[in-house]
């Protein structure tokens, strides 16, 4: 059984009322809860500090905001989630916010509102597909939660799109959370088949092992090679909608945005990354969540295509098992990519650029794209440098990068800049081929990956440093999270749907 969040005004719901540290509560001009407020701070102070929580006669909790000065994002989203935990603590099953401009005005009551429903979504996760329906391990079955703001329809429309897009991004968390010897290739496909069928304006097409081999997509083959099913690349598409109501209803509108220059959306789906011949200690602890960036990109295919979104979209996902077998590529072999580049695989366990120099290459040939993004969990070194804070932003063009930073900040999907120059792409030059996937020297192992990557995005990449621009984010540390918190549950985070989805509204 699922937990779903949805957008309702029940009579039975408890009230929330935020407070900022120092500050009292607002009046909600019902007596009965007004009286019953001042009774219980007259019981127990309560300080507002940011996270802080406390249920009052059953019928109102307070949610702290912390300091009134320092309310932004980050403090409402941490005072969301502390209040599911609190309502789910007391079986409760329906919330409703009084109006976050009555609180602070620091951020916009939409704004606000949209933060409340994603923190809500995210710390709600609760993956059960699995469980079993013995009496002896059974648990109390979760409750579905209905949410409601206060406020005028910009903030009941805010609330909708987020709850909307809360959706999309437990598609990706649970689709990352089903285990490997369920979500395997064929799993995949067939999965983002089903979802395309679901979604009105959704496409998907599947590059088959046949079709690869066709193409010559040598690094998908490669690391592939050895998966309990064959490789495949999934290809999604999402047309766009015209931006006003007259250009919805002309076709030559329509024709015109069909054929303008999509945005490429590229994802890593290593279904289970056992490293290869180079294998990892542990055998792969936890590497079902390999798959994570090409999960947020599905998502945010669906989440763009629900909220119908007017850029036209291509999403590229490579999908692959990397496992050891009498056919798994090996250290010392030399593959050959689509675009013609060549490289010798200095290591397994580098898989990850391999199946995405593939992707990128053919999605910059076959779409022509304006501009190239791709997720992956690609590096243990970005955890080294930026630990489990923040992904790793590389990019070759600053507006695109700027549009990136803000939409992390607004998202709660923070990124942090990182450096993307030549000689990170020299240091992935080889002797026998053109390539290495790996460098002996552990310098800038986060930027080796970018620069690795750099060969093949756009159609003179091989060259130069890619000049169409390009975004690689190295989502290594943020894919999912080893224990609860307050505002995220054990387990995949979603990470990269809602960036994606703000950074498209933002910059329609």
């Amino acid at each position: 059984m699922y937990r779903q969040i949805r957008s309702n005004r029940s009579p039975r719901a408890v009230r929330v009322l935020p407070v900022v540290q120092g500050g009292r509560p607002i009046s909600l001009a019902i007596p009965s809860l007004d009286q019953a407020v001042a009774h219980g701070l007259r019981q127990t102070p309560f300080r507002g500090e940011m996270g802080e929580t406390r249920l009052i006669d059953g019928r109102i909790i307070l949610a702290g905001l912390g300091p009134a000065e320092q309310v932004n994002v980050a403090t409402w989203r941490r005072a969301a989630a502390a209040v599911l935990r609190c309502a789910f603590s007391n079986r409760l099953s329906a919330l409703r916010w009084i109006d976050p401009a009555a609180v602070s005005d620091r951020l916009s009551a939409p704004d606000a509102a949209a933060v409340i429903a994603a923190a809500v979504n995210l710390a709600n996760f609760d993956f059960s597909d699995f469980r079993s329906k013995v009496a002896a391990v059974r648990q109390d079955p979760p409750l579905d939660l209905d949410l409601a703001i206060d406020g005028d329809k910009k903030i009941t429309d805010a609330l909708r799109d987020s709850l909307l897009v809360g959706k999309s991004v437990d598609i990706a968390r649970r689709l990352a959370a089903t285990p490997p010897n369920v979500a395997n290739p064929a799993y995949m496909a067939r999965f983002c088949r089903d979802l395309a069928r679901k979604t009105t304006g959704l496409r998907c097409s599947i590059i088959d092992q046949a079709k690869a081999r066709q193409l010559k997509m040598g690094g998908l083959l490669a690391v592939g090679s050895g998966g309990s099913t064959p490789p495949v690349m999934i290809v999604l598409e999402y047309q766009g909608r015209a931006s006003s109501p007259a250009q919805r209803s002309n076709q030559k509108s329509k024709i015109k945005n069909q054929k303008s220059p999509p945005i490429l959306l590229v994802g890593k789906a290593v279904t289970f990354d056992t490293g290869g011949y180079s294998l990892k200690p542990g055998g792969g602890k936890t590497m079902k969540y390999d798959k994570c960036g090409g999960c947020a990109v599905i998502a945010a295919m669906v989440a763009a295509a629900q909220l119908k979104l007017p850029q036209r979209l291509v999403a590229l996902v490579p999908c692959v098992e990397n496992m050891i077998d009498s056919a798994s590529y090996r250290v010392d072999d030399i593959v050959t990519f689509i675009n013609g580049v060549t490289c010798e695989v200095t290591n397994t366990d580098a898989e990850g650029r391999l199946i995405l120099a593939d992707a990128l290459a053919y999605g910059s040939k076959r779409y022509q794209p304006r501009i190239v993004v791709d997720l992956a969990t690609l590096t243990g070194g970005i955890t080294v440098a930026l630990g489990p804070f923040c992904a790793g932003l590389f990019a070759n063009d600053d507006k695109l990068a700027d549009q990136f930073i803000n939409a992390g900040q607004s998202s709660g999907d923070r990124l942090w800049r990182m450096p993307l120059w030549n000689e990170l792409r020299d240091m992935m030059k080889g002797s026998h081929a053109d390539l290495i996937n790996a460098s002996e020297k552990r310098w800038a192992h986060s930027g080796q990956g970018a620069g690795f990557l750099s060969y093949f995005v756009g159609e003179n990449a091989p060259s130069q440093m890619p000049t169409l621009p390009w975004a690689h984010l190295d989502i290594a540390a943020v894919a999912n999270t080893e224990s609860d918190s307050v505002e995220l549950a054990k387990g995949p985070t979603g990470f990269g749907v809602r960036l994606l989805i703000d950074w498209l509204r933002a910059n329609a």
